[in-house]
This record gives structure tokens, C-alpha cells and sequence, in this order.
């Protein structure tokens, strides 16, 4: 089985909207009427997992009154941050509060993709996804 996974520009950059699953022989997925194969679309969240922790899928709003996770839009965790986007300040003010929500150190979580832009897709090691999004909507319960 080989995965090819489809990406979406779409408000957040390049991040992962579906996991196509090619089961069968095939050459390429241009023409799916020989019936050799078929695709098996399997949607992603905004978190999950994989062989060392979690992935998740954040929307970034730098230079915000406080910091906070304002809920979920999409497929994305949204996130207010106080730092701005200047040299970094806010991935590195982004990894601390998470590593604080996440009772993990700010060490174990790393930018995977979007570094420079507002949609990132980090990887949290040492957590599952299970923990991620209990721990996730006991901070979304705390500030309400």
C-alpha cells in the first residue's frame, strides 16, 4: 500500500487535507478506470499521530493582547501569541506555550513546515494524540 498525501494552499499554506491510499498495482493515479487499484480518501484533523507523538496543525496570530488557544476552524488549532513575527519570537513563544499546554517541554516540539508563514504543522514527541486533545480542551475549559 503507498501513501501519496494531497495538499491544500488554501488560507494555510501547504498542509495536508487528505491521505490517499493506493492499494493495488498501479503506475501512476492519472486513470483510475483499468480498475487495478482504488483510492481510499481518509480526511486529517487538526491533530494526529505519528510513530513518536503528534502532529498538529496550527494557525498562528502573532502580536495579540494575550496568549491563548482560540479554538478550532478547519482543520487548524488556532493560536493567539504576544510575540511578534520578527526573527522567530513567535515560534519560540509558540513552543513555550504549547509546552506549557502540553505539559511537555518546549524542546520536544518542532516546526515541521511553515516556519516563516502563520499556518505551521508542528511535531510534539513523547505525546499522543489522544493526550494532545484532552489537554487541549482542558485549556479551552479553564479560560471559559
Amino acid at each position: 500500500m503507498q501513501e501519496i498525501a494531497s495538499w491544500c494552499s488554501y488560507e494555510c499554506g501547504l498542509l495536508p487535507i487528505y491521505s490517499y491510499y493506493i492499494i493495488g498495482n498501479s503506475e501512476s493515479i492519472s486513470d483510475v478506470s483499468d480498475g487495478n487499484y482504488f483510492l481510499e480518501v481518509i480526511g486529517l484533523s487538526w491533530v494526529t499521530s505519528f510513530s513518536e507523538g503528534a502532529r498538529i496543525q496550527v494557525r498562528v496570530q502573532p502580536r495579540a493582547s494575550r496568549n491563548e488557544i482560540t479554538g478550532i476552524r478547519g482543520d487548524c488549532l488556532r493560536i493567539k501569541l504576544t510575540a511578534p513575527p520578527v526573527d522567530g519570537e513567535a515560534n519560540k513563544r509558540l513552543t513555550k506555550f504549547l509546552g506549557q499546554v502540553l505539559r511537555c517541554g518546549s524542546g520536544r516540539i518542532k516546526i515541521a513546515r511553515g516556519a516563516t508563514g502563520r499556518c505551521k504543522l508542528l511535531e510534539i514527541t513523547g505525546v499522543t494524540e489522544d493526550e494532545v486533545r484532552r489537554l487541549v480542551g482542558d485549556c479551552c475549559q479553564k479560560r471559559v
